[in-house]
């Protein structure tokens, strides 16, 4: 059985119709929403704290937020696609000093047969979708390396303006996920550990997940988006991130839950 995803309305389907829920929207279920323009005591006092902080009204933060929220996603995706043609169009990558080979997942599922995870051939993939047809979850990954023993790790772009590795008032994400502060870090946590969780499913074995943040000054943002041109000097960070296996378990076992108490109230 494959799942597909629709790039137009973000939504993962099965071969025989069936829905899944993608990875960002089951996780967002986890965080303490910001809706700036929701002004609730808690977001208004963010807001004052911020603009405090950095200069200018609350009013003014509230405006500039709702204008770069589009431009930020259109740049994200501008990048993650250079990223990919970048990878695929190179038949070695190296990686933690090693080349390996680059693999097209379309093209391997034609030989030995479509979504069949147990035996991708070792080497380097780009936007894989991965699934679990119990909890109907999918996600996709900006970056998978498989090696011959099947170990594996889980590499993903962010290009937030500013990653956050501490929550406001140290906040953190709601249960299970209490242990991690509600920011970029801790959700990205959870959203790499729960793509990890898929790929064991099927027999592989965890190295390590990293999320690699860069930062793109406003002068670069047209070379990438207008030109698709990907500048070789982007500042690079590195975060090395936990597998929460535990959490992970909990939130694996509270959807099958719901599905199952949802398919009973659909036969009464």
């Amino acid at each position: 059985m494959l799942v597909t995803l629709d790039h137009t309305n973000h939504t993962y389907t099965d071969s025989r119709g069936r829905l899944y829920k993608s990875v960002s929207s089951l996780l967002s279920e986890y965080k303490h929403p910001f809706e700036p323009h929701k002004i609730t005591r808690e977001n208004r006092t963010l807001v004052e704290n911020y603009a405090q902080k950095n200069g200018g009204t609350t009013e003014d933060w509230l405006e500039r937020w709702e204008k770069n929220k589009q431009f930020a996603c259109d740049r994200g995706h501008a990048f993650h696609s250079l990223k990919e043609l970048l990878i695929a169009n190179s038949p070695f990558v190296k990686f933690h000093d090693e080349f390996l080979p680059v693999r097209n997942i379309n093209y391997v599922w034609n030989i030995i047969g479509e979504g069949n995870f147990r035996n991708l051939p070792p080497g380097v993939y780009t936007e894989v979708c991965c699934w679990d047809s119990l909890s109907r979850i999918a996600g996709t990954m900006d970056l998978l390396i498989i090696y011959p023993d099947k170990t594996f790790r889980i590499k993903d772009y962010k290009t937030n303006t500013e990653f956050q590795t501490e929550s406001y008032n140290n906040r953190p994400m709601k249960y299970p996920f209490t242990n991690y502060p509600d920011c970029h870090i801790g959700h990205y946590t959870a959203q790499l550990s729960l793509y990890a969780w898929l790929l064991i499913q099927f027999g592989y074995k965890l190295l390590d997940l990293e999320v690699l943040h860069y930062r793109i000054p406003a002068e670069d943002a047209g070379l990438i988006m207008e030109l698709g041109i990907l500048p070789s000097d982007l500042e690079e960070t590195s975060y090395n991130v936990a597998y929460c296996s535990s959490e992970i378990d909990t939130v694996i076992s509270q959807r099958v839950d719901y599905l199952r108490n949802l398919n009973n109230r659909n036969t009464q």
